[in-house]
C-alpha cells in the first residue's frame, strides 16, 4: 500500500479536495481524523489548513492524502472517521 501523501502547498491542498482520495488531518490536541469525501465536508477548509499547515509550519499538525480509509486506519490506528452526513464513507 502507498504511503500517505503529505499536503504542504495550497495547491496541493486543492488538488487533494479534487482528487476524490480521503484526506486525514492529524491535530496535536484532537488526533487524527479521516475524512472520506473531503470536498463536500464542512469540517475541511482551506483557512484551517493555511493556518495549520502554511502560518504554523504544521508544529500542530498536519493534512495528508490517502486513497481509503483502511490506509488512513493502517498508518493511523487510532484515527477517527469524520462523521458528518457530508463527508460519506468511502
Amino acid at each position: 500500500m502507498p504511503a500517505p501523501t503529505a499536503i504542504r502547498t495550497l495547491g496541493e491542498f486543492r488538488e487533494a479536495l479534487d482528487s476524490g482520495r480521503c484526506l486525514v488531518i492529524t491535530d496535536s490536541v484532537k488526533g487524527a481524523r479521516v475524512h472520506p469525501d473531503p470536498e463536500g465536508c464542512p469540517h475541511v477548509q482551506e483557512r484551517s489548513f493555511e493556518e495549520k499547515v502554511l502560518t504554523n509550519s504544521e508544529r500542530n499538525g498536519s493534512y495528508f492524502s490517502v486513497a481509503t480509509t483502511e490506509e488512513a486506519l493502517q498508518e493511523w490506528p487510532e484515527i477517527s472517521v469524520c462523521r458528518s452526513a457530508a463527508c460519506a464513507v468511502r
